[in-house]
């Protein structure tokens, strides 16, 4: 087939074909194209090869050859042939687009990033496809790396581009950071460059860079605002600027320092702390966040004495087999032939539970390996707190007769997850309301205590309470609360907890937002969406509001709006819809497995009367029966569904694929068991083919009752 001559040339060059070096060439694309399309993937690089032989210059060639290696994952070849693309056109973007993808496929993410910006910055005559895919697996790879604002900057930029017919890598990412809950609210909302002051001398060198970062122009838009802020030192909209040119570049270390320096540039102290609070998680490690954990080996000349000393012991609980295959870091390992949760206390009698003091607290895991080729029998303590260590010596002292570690591995624990009490719930403790109220008591008064005394880097390895003594240390103590506030769980769990620990460091309250408007709402940060007062808010502006706190699982926002959105006057199938989501909400954020069934029934009933199918509701029962540890109730909703949607095949498809995984089913339709399991994990159905997970205000509901250091 003859070549259109005045076609864009598919070498990414942005010349047209007749004016383009690879003219020569260009009548060997039908044939290899051929044979991509006839699966001879193979075949076609050895014919390329050919081509490239025969014309050194055939960059289309190259640009083809990359992406079959890289759907065949050959990631050498694919570096090689990314190196001689930019040695022959060092400024085409598909070119600089592969060297990105074979850095990013060999975990060089940081350095993958410079290669697709300055892939961007040369796409002077469109995107190419290649490019927005390759942005889409980097994103993917920044996600893995916790440089969350990179990989959401890189998960945009497909979206942004209307042709793009594959966005869904880029969609899924963008998913995970919005709906993660174990991603702090402060990173779901990326900094923005602010404005500059009206009549500055460097008005004119700032708008030109910022022209050239809305164009794409990152690297080039840097070293201009590098100079302005070389001459014009701690201007926030320059570091500002600068800030979304290191996100870009997938540079945390500067990502940090350049919100400490915000910090210290901000107009007020709300805006300071939430900087320098930020400051601190967007480096991977957390590093000013974490506090010390530690692994304790002690090697025994046998172990058959020792454990069952241990199994024996009433401060000891011992581990379930399927828990100890999965304590070692590989399958090849060999698993402990025991393992025993530490408990500070006996177990209490069920029946002489009467106040949170009562339960006993997990000191970490022992797991007891014999003797292995090259090792002798040793005992392995995890996750020991610093102020428990010297318990752990008296406790082999006292069994083994040694009573120090032959080795001791610090590990760091990020004070969030320290902050929750790892309480052991006794197994034979019924879900009631009572008990509920028992733990959460346990929360309320452990969380404080393991806050105010956690020794961390930012609080200057001292414990955080001794900074109230120092008045200049408000802007560290603000920024702690805020981290806290800002953690799903915590929030969730210990909201009256937060409080109190605000008000222990001397923190100014949360500002209320009082948004009016649809405009007023988009203007909120997700972190904003904790403290919003709902009261102006009607119609279309609360269910926006309510859309986007489901978006980032702000818990709070959502319960409020939904609250409101089930009273307002269904008449149409929007208004319908919005009622509808709102009762399935409630359900999901639910305090406790009680309450999600009732507004299930307030939500049944609702249906029944605006005449709208209610199978979503019923199949989210289902799971909240689960929790109960309700097989009657598992049963009669199960036979509702199939009795009164049993026509609807939608609806029995996922009332199947609910019974599979929750293993009532094999994946065939045949019956697994007759008893109701117990679910692995909360989750209600939304309409998808998967359940979401639910927060529970209860920690210990559902699955295993033994808390394993490791499990937060």
């Amino acid at each position: 087939m003859a070549v259109d001559q005045y076609a864009m040339c598919p070498c990414g060059s942005g010349k047209k074909i007749k004016f383009c070096k690879c003219v020569d060439s260009i009548g060997e694309i039908d044939k290899v194209m051929k044979m991509v399309s006839g699966g001879q993937v193979v075949a076609a690089i050895d014919r390329l090869n050919q081509v490239l032989q025969q014309f050194p210059t055939a960059a289309w060639a190259l640009a083809i050859k990359g992406r079959l290696l890289i759907n065949l994952s050959e990631l050498s070849a694919l570096a090689e042939n990314a190196d001689r693309f930019i040695r022959l056109q060092p400024s085409n973007p598909l070119a600089l687009a592969q060297k990105a993808a074979s850095l990013v496929f060999t975990n060089q993410t940081v350095e993958g990033a410079r290669a697709a910006l300055e892939a961007l910055a040369e796409s002077r005559h469109g995107i190419d496809p290649f490019l927005l895919e390759v942005a889409s697996i980097l994103a993917m790879a920044l996600v893995r790396e916790r440089r969350y604002f990179s990989a959401r900057y890189f998960a945009a930029l497909p979206l942004m581009v209307d042709d793009f017919e594959d966005a869904s890598i880029a969609q899924q990412v963008l998913r995970e950071l919005n709906e993660s809950r174990a991603l702090n609210s402060l990173l779901k909302t990326v900094p923005q460059v602010l404005d500059r002051p009206e009549n500055v001398t460097w008005g004119e060198r700032f708008d030109e860079a910022q022209s050239l970062l809305l164009s794409q122009q990152v690297l080039t838009a840097e070293s201009k605002l590098e100079a302005l802020d070389r001459q014009y030192s701690m201007q926030p909209a320059i570091l500002s600027g600068l800030l979304v040119c290191a996100i870009w570049r997938a540079d945390t270390d500067a990502q940090s320092r350049l919100l400490e320096k915000l910090a210290d540039a901000a107009e007020d102290e709300e805006s300071a702390a939430r900087y320098l609070a930020t400051s601190y998680l967007v480096d991977p490690k957390m590093t000013q966040l974490m506090t010390p954990m530690y692994d304790m080996t002690f090697e025994v000349t046998e172990t058959e004495t020792l454990t069952i000393a241990f199994a024996g012991s009433p401060l000891m609980r011992g581990v379930p087999s399927e828990l100890l295959r999965d304590s070692v870091p590989s399958p090849d390992d060999v698993p402990p032939k025991a393992g025993f949760q530490l408990l500070d206390r006996e177990l209490p009698d069920v029946d002489s539970l009467e106040s949170a003091e009562q339960f006993p607290v997990s000191l970490g895991t022992a797991l007891v390996f014999g003797r292995q080729t090259d090792r002798a029998p040793r005992v392995e303590f995890i996750d020991i707190l610093p102020d428990d260590r010297t318990k752990i010596c008296d406790l082999m002292q006292q069994h083994a007769g040694i009573d120090k570690p032959t080795a001791e591995e610090a590990r760091n624990l990020s004070f969030t997850n320290l902050a929750l009490p790892r309480i052991i719930v006794p197994p034979n403790l019924k879900q009631t309301t009572e008990r509920a109220a028992l733990i959460d008591q346990v929360f309320q008064q452990a969380v404080p205590e393991n806050i105010l005394g956690a020794c961390i880097p930012a609080s200057g390895n001292q414990p955080i309470e001794t900074l109230i003594s120092n008045p200049k240390s408000i802007r560290i103590r603000t920024a702690l609360v805020r981290i806290l506030q800002g953690s799903h769980d915590l929030r969730l769990l210990v909201n009256p907890a937060l409080v109190a620990i605000e008000t222990k460091l001397q923190v100014p309250s949360l500002a209320m937002f009082v948004p009016e408007s649809d405009e007023d709402v988009e203007q909120l940060t997700a972190f904003d969406l904790v403290s919003v007062d709902t009261s102006k808010l009607e119609g279309e502006a609360l269910y926006y509001l309510f859309q986007r706190a489901m978006q980032v699982s702000c818990t709070p926002t959502i319960r409020l709006c939904s609250e409101k959105l089930i009273k307002i006057d269904a008449v149409d199938e929007d208004s319908k819809e919005m009622v509808y989501r709102a009762y399935s909400a409630l359900m999901q954020v639910a305090q406790s497995p009680e309450e999600a069934l009732q507004f299930g029934q307030q939500a049944k009933q609702w249906c029944a009367a605006a005449k709208v199918s209610d199978a979503q509701i019923m199949l989210n029962e289902i799971y909240r029966h689960l929790e109960l540890g309700d097989p009657g109730g598992f049963e009669k909703t199960v036979q509702a569904i199939v009795t009164k949607h049993g026509k609807d095949q939608n609806v029995m498809a996922h009332l199947q694929q609910l019974l599979i995984q929750v293993g009532v089913l094999n994946p065939d339709g045949s019956t697994r068991r007759a008893n109701v399991p117990q679910p692995k994990s909360s989750g209600l159905w939304t309409g998808g083919a998967e359940p979401v997970d639910t927060p529970a205000a209860d920690a210990s509901s559902g699955g295993s009752k033994l808390w394993l250091p490791g499990m937060d």
